[in-house]
């Protein structure tokens, strides 16, 4: 009796570690995009940027010596539908989003964005 309990109890506990919940975790800051195209060149500031986007998650010096400041969203979303008893495994899905700035001074110099594509399967779907 107490070899039936206890494989019971295993069974469970592989059963239960075997089909996780869903996990969604983000880090940074979402952003609005349309910001990278009114951030102008040798016109926008430091102080003008903190005002409409808040502090960058991460600042560092090029090579050229101008400094960088790195404005980052990232976000994974996966439902964790695999389970022992079955075969499938969902894919992850997520965003990402970057904007680098490079200062000349205390104006902008260079800008560049980044952003993950629109996965075109779950597009389809809907």
């Amino acid at each position: 009796m107490l070899k039936k309990s206890l494989a019971i109890v295993i069974l469970s506990l592989v059963l239960t570690v075997g089909c996780m919940p869903h996990i969604y975790t983000e880090t940074g800051q979402r952003f609005d995009a349309t910001h990278f195209d009114s951030i102008k060149a040798g016109v926008t500031t430091k102080a003008d940027l903190q005002a409409s986007m808040g502090d960058p998650q991460q600042t560092g010096v090029k090579e050229s010596g101008k400094e960088m400041w790195t404005y980052l969203f990232l976000s994974l979303d996966h439902p964790f539908k695999f389970c022992i008893l079955t075969s499938s495994s969902p894919e992850i899905e997520h965003e990402f989003m970057r904007m680098t700035l490079t200062f000349d001074g205390d104006k902008v110099f260079e800008k560049s964005y980044e952003m993950s594509k629109k996965d075109s399967k779950k597009d389809k779907k809907k």
